[in-house]
């Protein structure tokens, strides 16, 4: 007899003794006990075990873990003020609808506008000294170039003066000389002669008095030449003088150093196009200073960065913002996402384009959303990864806040051979399923693997097998079994 008929038995037995009980002390008839007994009676006299059998499936099973997170916007933003300045006028309210680039709101810009005119006026006096140092860099080096060459002809005229000191006076210029004074000297001669005619004719009565003035005025003229004559010839004689010598040499030297300066004035003209690359700098920064400006006066005009609602009541005109002080919270409509957090090991599961499920109890709606983003730094004290998840949903059905579930695959078995959990039981330290053979109970080694819900993955079985779903509890393998003919099992559910 098996251990499931002795267990029996023993249970009848008992009920046996408690109905026996109960008849004595009441001394009424206990029609369930008497139930109890007769079906106690049947099983003592048949011991085989009714169960109920179920042929094995295979079908895709799939284990997944949920995340919890919210909805969000795709966009969301505090709009606030590039630059301090005063409010001058506000354009919205809480809930207005704006595009993107609307006007929402500007500050007072007077004072920009007046350091833009000062600016525009950096910019003039800037330019101009461009314009005077191109004109510098255009006239100066040909000056520069012809007080060079100027001076070069200086240091060769000095040099020449300077040798012909030194030389002294060629033989030819001495021949000249020599043959000067004697022209000059026979000239002399000649006119003393003409005095003495012109003396005795005049003293004769022949010719008018003012003659021999003029003939007086001729001779000393040609006295004068003579001795002109006389001392070039004199001075070409003894040569140069040593003072002469000495101021030709001075002459040299000066000459040299004009030449040296005139070539120092030279080199300097690279100055000029450093100023005009100044100049230049300066006109760029001047300009770049009036691009500043402009851009601070067109930060005043507050703008929607993109189109969406305003959410809450926004600064009032009058209000004072300071750089980065917020005018109001704009929220996006274009897209809606769930944002949850993952456990650092599930993060490998999920890369941008993995598809999953997310539920959302608040509008009873479960949808499909696609991986966009998996924050790479968790935190440092859940351990936890932010993922943001795409969603097909608008904004008219879902509210940012909103709690949601999203289901992630752990890992999937496309034709897996399933069997209800509690069909696989323990015996002799192993994990077997029965089978009925010829009104005997067989035990089946199995391995299980994923678990899903209520059913488990076998292996160790071919599908289509039939299996012990119910009664298997305390069969051995060859115990007496006889299938019950009620409705008939399924080895799986829906579940997975």
């Amino acid at each position: 007899m098996n251990k499931l008929s002795k267990t029996q038995i023993a249970m009848a037995l008992i009920v046996a003794a408690v109905t026996a009980t109960g008849m004595t002390a009441t001394g009424c008839v206990d029609r369930k006990a008497q139930e109890e007994a007769k079906k106690t009676g049947e099983i003592v006299s048949n011991p085989a075990v009714s169960v109920q059998t179920a042929a094995l499936e295979t079908r895709p099973l799939r284990e997944t873990t949920e995340i919890t997170g919210q909805i969000v916007t795709g966009d969301q933003s505090v709009i606030g003020a590039k630059n301090t300045g005063r409010l001058v006028s506000v354009l919205i309210k809480d809930g207005s609808a704006v595009t993107a680039g609307q006007v929402l709101a500007t500050q007072d810009t007077s004072q920009l506008q007046a350091q833009l005119q000062q600016a525009y006026a950096q910019v003039q006096s800037a330019q101009s000294t461009l314009a005077q140092a191109l004109r510098n860099l255009a006239v100066n080096p040909l000056r520069t170039s012809a007080a060079v060459a100027q001076a070069q002809a200086q240091v060769r005229q000095a040099r020449a003066n300077y040798q012909k000191a030194l030389n002294g006076p060629r033989g030819q210029e001495r021949a000249q000389a020599e043959a000067n004074v004697r022209s000059t000297q026979t000239n002399w001669e000649t006119q003393k002669k003409e005095l003495e005619r012109i003396s005795t004719l005049v003293n004769a009565g022949a010719i008018a008095a003012n003659r021999l003035d003029q003939q007086a005025n001729a001779t000393r003229s040609a006295e004068s030449s003579y001795q002109s004559a006389v001392q070039a010839l004199s001075i070409i004689k003894e040569g140069s003088r040593r003072e002469d010598i000495v101021a030709a040499r001075e002459s040299v030297a000066q000459a040299e150093q004009g030449l040296k300066t005139a070539q120092a004035n030279k080199e300097l003209d690279s100055t000029y196009q450093d100023q005009v690359n100044g100049a230049r700098a300066q006109v760029a920064s001047a300009q770049a200073n009036v691009r500043v400006i402009q851009q601070q006066i067109d930060d005043a005009t507050i703008r929607a960065p993109f189109s969406g609602v305003i959410s809450g009541r926004p600064a009032q005109v009058g209000t004072v913002l300071g750089t980065g002080a917020a005018l109001a919270t704009l929220v996006g409509g274009d897209a809606t996402y769930f944002e949850g957090q993952v456990p650092e090991q599930l993060v490998d599961l999920l890369r941008p384009g993995s598809v999953l499920q997310v539920k959302i109890p608040a509008i009873k709606q479960e949808t499909t959303g696609s991986v966009v983003s998996v924050n790479p730094i968790g935190s440092n004290l859940s351990r936890q990864f932010s993922t943001r998840i795409a969603l097909g949903l608008p904004m008219s059905m879902v509210r940012p806040g909103m709690f949601g579930t999203g289901v992630i695959t752990l890992r999937t078995v496309p034709s897996a051979i399933v069997a209800p959990v509690t069909a696989v039981v323990n015996r002799d330290e192993k994990q077997v399923v029965f089978t009925v053979e010829g009104g005997k109970a067989k035990a089946q080694p199995v391995v299980t693997g994923l678990k899903v819900g209520n059913v488990v993955q076998i292996t160790g079985v071919a599908p289509g097998t039939k299996i012990v779903v119910r009664g298997m509890e305390g069969l051995d393998d060859g115990s007496a079994v006889k299938e019950d003919s009620g409705a008939a099992a399924t080895t799986g559910s829906k579940a997975g």
